[in-house]
């Protein structure tokens, strides 16, 4: 099927499925943003919402790693599923309305809601579910599809869909279950040899397996032991060792199920051990938080890819000859870093996830900027042949526009709370960091945003020739999204509506990076005159 959008647009074989996996990818990074911005506590009477968003962001990680074991099961009947992906219209409308509404709900949640508006928000959020679920799964194929991807693999593609969703589920309704503790000794035990070995001065009291220092200290209960990863590996290996049965030597590859419980049960250690020494370095806010609610999720992830790379790679685990079958020539696909499409999504990407990586390796992220700068400056420097050749102009339209956006965003600016990051610096390293703050706040940013927000999506949801209500549809679509990445939102939203306009006015993606540019370069310069850096 050809693309709705671009019927024109050069593709190469897996473009589709990379546009979509790149947007989806980016919706999960969002949400897990949104998440921490909008910290609140689970409240009485609240008809689990709290839990049920948890424990569904825990139950998408281990369905992606299942959906992967079944692209890698049947690759046959994967590729005639992804035949056709693409960005589709109503897909996409549904996908970004779900996550539009999820998002605008979650200040609500901050303000102590009543209990009768904790049940609208949860009818709300029901409904937004639905649509970004129900949209994902259109988008990464068309409903035919599906059915025959489904009847294609027979039953086994329930039972592992079923296996990998419950998956996390499972783990925490085993908690109970684990109540001798004779795995949290042993894990308690390893982190003070650990941090011994480290040279780390510490306080141990195993009785009650609390290890720290100074002020900092936690308790290695049964449930931070690692069961959680144990149920989920090996869930993931049983599921594995099924679907690949035929490409794995037995009784050689059961061995993968014990020496992943072990790398698990490790790599659980070494995360306990990192986030007690963070703590008593002096950072327990980054240890209790960003740290340790991503690295066990991260650690699982490696873990899982390694499963894999290892019976794949290792010829004590796999069969000899046993994909030869399934093996066809290589096809040629059109170089990565040339493909305009490409350029305009993996900057974004790569922005994104040095946000993340800061906000869970730092106490105050925004005193890594540095570090974000230079990826941001690597990522459009490989992209620099695409980036020369747009139709860069000047156009005073533009340049009044940023100056008008300016303008009301430092006119609406919250006063500077608490003394600034750089007052903590010495020299050389404040001005490292202001430089890095206003290159990338006046030009980096504004590129890498556009590129994505106005240069790709709005070209998708309303492309030359769309009907008024598609492009009304697509400005707000893509205010919403790009509101929802800044702490001043409704300044945000107002600034994406006006980028839209901009470049609805002549299609030219410039046009609205220039307009970006003039705005940012000009809060910037505020902030760096007047000090107050809660204005960027």
């Amino acid at each position: 099927m050809a693309n709705l959008l671009f019927p024109n647009q050069i593709q190469f074989r897996w473009f589709g499925l990379i546009k979509v996996v790149s947007i989806l990818i980016f919706e999960l990074g969002l949400i897990h943003f949104a998440r921490h911005s909008f910290a609140f506590e689970c409240l009485p009477g609240e008809f689990g919402l709290c839990d049920v968003a948890r424990n569904m962001l825990l139950a998408s990680y281990s369905l992606c790693a299942v959906l992967f074991l079944l692209a890698l099961y049947n690759r046959g009947a994967f590729r005639d599923l992804v035949a056709q992906t693409d960005i589709r219209l109503i897909p996409l409308v549904m996908n970004l309305t779900g996550l539009g509404l999820l998002l605008l709900s979650l200040p609500a949640l901050k303000a102590e809601p009543t209990s009768m508006v904790l049940f609208l928000i949860s009818l709300l959020w029901i409904a937004a579910t639905t649509l970004v679920v129900s949209g994902s799964v259109l988008l990464l194929a068309p409903w035919q599809n599906w059915k025959t991807f489904f009847a294609e693999l027979g039953w086994v593609t329930p039972l592992v869909i079923v296996a990998g969703s419950a998956a996390p589920f499972a783990a925490i309704a085993l908690r109970p279950l684990w109540r001798d503790d004779a795995l949290a000794d042993m894990t308690f035990h390893l982190v003070s040899w650990m941090l011994k070995l480290n040279g780390q001065p510490i306080e141990t009291f195993p009785d009650e397996k609390i290890i720290g220092f100074g002020e900092f200290f936690v308790n290695i209960a049964p449930s931070c032991s690692g069961v959680e990863g144990l149920v989920l590996t090996t869930t993931f290996a049983a599921i594995y060792l099924t679907l690949f049965r035929q490409d794995l030597r037995f009784p050689q590859a059961f061995l993968i199920l014990p020496v992943a419980l072990c790398a698990s049960w490790l790599l659980n250690s070494v995360r306990i051990a990192v986030l007690v020494q963070i703590g008593i370095s002096g950072q327990p806010e980054l240890a209790i938080g960003g740290f340790h609610s991503h690295a066990g999720w991260l650690m699982f992830t490696l873990l899982s890819l390694g499963i894999v790379l290892v019976a794949q790679s290792i010829p004590f685990f796999h069969a000899r000859d046993s994909d030869t079958q399934t093996r066809t020539t290589p096809q040629p696909i059109l170089p990565f870093f040339s493909d305009p499409i490409v350029a305009q999504i993996f900057p974004f990407l790569i922005f994104m996830a040095s946000a993340l990586l800061a906000s869970t390796f730092s106490q105050a992220p925004a005193i890594v900027y540095p570090l974000r700068a230079l990826a941001m400056i690597a990522v459009l420097g490989a992209f620099w042949p695409y980036l020369r050749g747009l139709p860069w102009r000047i156009d005073l339209v533009s340049v009044g526009a940023g100056v008008v956006i300016a303008a009301y965003w430092i006119g609406f600016a919250p006063d500077q709370v608490g003394s600034p990051l750089i007052a903590e610096l010495g020299t050389t390293a404040a001005a490292i960091w202001l430089l890095s703050r206003c290159v990338g706040t006046s030009i980096l940013v504004p590129v890498i945003e556009e590129l994505f927000f106005r240069g790709y999506l709005m070209q998708r949801l309303a492309p030359n020739g769309a009907t008024l209500l598609r492009v009304g549809i697509a400005i707000a679509i893509t205010s919403i999204l790009f509101a929802a990445l800044h702490d001043r939102w409704i300044e945000a939203a107002i600034a994406g509506v006006i980028f839209a306009s901009i470049y609805l006015r002549s299609r030219n993606i410039t046009d609205a990076i220039v307009s970006h540019a003039v705005a940012n370069a000009l809060i910037a310069a505020w902030a760096l005159a007047s000090g107050n850096w809660a204005v960027i």
